[in-house]
């Protein structure tokens, strides 16, 4: 699959210079997603961390896992003619949570580290509309993508503790793939001659269903429904591109 996507990237972004202009560019994206299901996860160990934190034969400390609210991604894309403009994309995105501590009880030491680290490689092949001589930019996109999740836990507790949830603890790697679709739209601002700085936003459609680790399904929540990976949302961004008359 991961061979897959580079071949649709290549081919979507070495688009041939066929008519009119051809515009190249580079950006940093901050995506928003509700990650649903990994969010309960969030909720359900931070239940359990608030329970022993506040035993009172518990010493130390494990801080609350973040909210797994989204990220930031980057964009390499070219677009060849306007105002109807057709190429690709190469999207990129992470982000990730953890925490990590230890409690003591009786003289004993229990370490606890948990994080969750995702990402997803998108090659999109991309239809642009350019307005006001090319300064906006409605854009449509759809391609191959593929997802993974990284999930790192040592939840090391003595038995005896009714805890309202037990993390599963392994170190494994789940991995998806799927249709990636996205719509934005671009301003942008002209620095000089075919250099221009662009704001841009859209929404992003990313669903992958449940990964995989070696065959198993991410069932983080052991409830044997499993887990859903989605990077379906917002994004915003800033770019940079260069446009050349052909």
């Amino acid at each position: 699959m991961r061979w897959t996507v580079v071949a649709l990237v290549a081919a979507v972004v070495a688009v041939p210079a066929w008519a009119g202009s051809l515009t190249v560019g580079s950006g940093v994206q901050w995506f928003a997603a509700s990650f649903t299901d990994l969010a309960d996860y969030v909720k359900d160990t931070n239940r359990t961390i608030d329970y022993v934190n506040e035993l009172a034969d518990v010493s130390g400390r494990v801080p609350s896992v973040p909210l797994l609210r989204g990220g930031f991604g980057v964009v390499i894309a070219q677009a060849v003619g306007r105002p109807v403009g057709i190429g690709g994309q190469l999207l990129m995105l992470k982000g990730g949570v953890s925490t990590e501590g230890r409690w003591q009880q009786a003289g004993e030491t229990f370490p606890v580290a948990l994080s969750l680290d995702l990402g997803m490689l998108a090659g999109l092949a991309q239809v642009t509309l350019s307005f006001a001589n090319g300064l906006l930019n409605i854009s449509l996109a759809g391609g191959l993508g593929m997802a993974w999740l990284n999930h790192s836990c040592q939840f090391s507790l003595p038995g005896g503790w009714d805890l309202p949830f037990q993390p599963l603890s392994e170190t494994r790697e789940y991995r998806a793939q799927g249709f990636v679709g996205a719509a934005g739209v671009r301003a942008l601002l002209p620095l000089r001659q075919g250099l221009s700085l662009g704001t841009e936003a859209g929404l992003r459609f990313a669903p992958f269903g449940v990964p995989k680790a070696d065959g198993d399904p991410l069932d983080l929540a052991q409830d044997g429904i499993g887990d859903r990976l989605s990077f379906d949302g917002l994004w915003v961004g800033v770019s940079v591109s260069l446009t050349f008359d052909l």
